[in-house]
């Protein structure tokens, strides 16, 4: 039994019901949750915190007011031929969607997992390592840094870069994400659920608002036009194919919907991928020479493991 705003939460094994104050309901009353209705019949069945199961009809709501399962409920038990009724409900919270902390980081190289939500987008973020666990820890330390609990739509990409004044390469490991905060969305009666959550979503809101208020401020920070060429061209190969990843689920789910056959529906994909290849190919034909030109006068310096993120416009998205 545990204490809460105005009452008490008494969980039982059907589950928590919420006890409203004495002084605050009719004398002899107690409290129960809604365990089925039936509108179309108006009446239904209460599980009260004695135990007990009552039966109800419509008529004895206050109001008449059509009632939910697991809906909150104070009423008068009474004694019939025929088992015990509910008389002289009132109504009280009904479920209600709540947000809350998921347990532990989440990365997921789509949106959000099922169950969650993302309601705030804090930025777009990268990092980079020789060591691959190296560079996914680094993604996930500079999203912490930046409000973040989660890493969507990540994208995993590699290149080749050389020692300088040697013939020795390593594959450098690049991960591309967006930053997000993200919640587990349940249900819940409780005024004191309710409220705690309404309260963190407050302040997540004021949060950004400062956040947004004193980037505006200060200005954005390095770009990548600022970086080198290597993380220029990894940043922004990166991002090209975050976003048209995003596209292609997007459309794939929208042939599916159209009833496009599977089979068909990944032959159009494969195909538009091998048009993109085929122009990427026609492309590096021509521009290899210049970047190889480049790579000998300038020399590639090995980079130690690297991250960093920019500031997305956004706005957190309300239950």
């Amino acid at each position: 039994m545990d204490e809460a705003a105005g009452g008490l939460s008494v969980t039982y094994d059907y589950g928590v019901i919420y006890v409203a104050n004495s002084d605050s309901r009719a004398a002899g009353s107690i409290a129960g949750v809604v365990i089925s209705f039936v509108p179309i019949k108006g009446y239904g069945f209460i599980k009260g915190e004695d135990g007990e199961q009552y039966f109800f009809h419509l008529d004895d709501v206050e109001g008449r007011v059509p009632l939910v399962t697991g809906q909150h409920v104070t009423f008068m038990p009474t004694p019939s031929a025929k088992g015990s009724k509910a008389k002289r409900l009132v109504p009280g919270p009904g479920p209600t969607v709540i947000y809350v902390e998921p347990y532990d980081f989440v990365w997921s190289k789509a949106g959000s997992p099922k169950g969650m939500k993302r309601v705030l987008i804090t930025g777009k973020g990268w990092s980079e390592s020789s060591d691959l666990n190296k560079a996914r820890q680094l993604l996930i330390e500079t999203a912490r840094l930046w409000g973040a609990n989660a890493v969507l739509h990540v994208t995993q990409s590699r290149y080749t870069e050389e020692e300088g004044g040697s013939n020795y390469k390593y594959t450098v490991h690049r991960f591309d994400a967006e930053l997000a905060v993200v919640k587990v969305i349940k249900t819940a009666s409780d005024p004191e659920l309710i409220a705690a959550s309404q309260a963190q979503m407050q302040t997540l809101k004021d949060w950004w608002a400062r956040c947004k208020a004193q980037h505006n401020s200060e200005g954005d920070g390095p770009s990548a036009a600022d970086r080198g060429p290597s993380y220029r061209l990894g940043f922004w190969l990166g991002r090209f194919s975050g976003r048209y990843r995003r596209v292609e689920d997007t459309v794939m789910g929208w042939l599916q919907d159209k009833g496009v056959p599977a089979v068909l529906a990944d032959v159009l994909k494969m195909s538009v991928r091998l048009i993109f290849l085929g122009c990427v190919l026609y492309l590096a034909f021509w521009i290899a020479p210049l970047i190889l030109g480049l790579l000998v006068l300038k020399g590639i310096r090995r980079n130690e493991p690297n991250c960093g993120a920019e500031r997305v416009d956004s706005d957190v998205e309300e239950p």
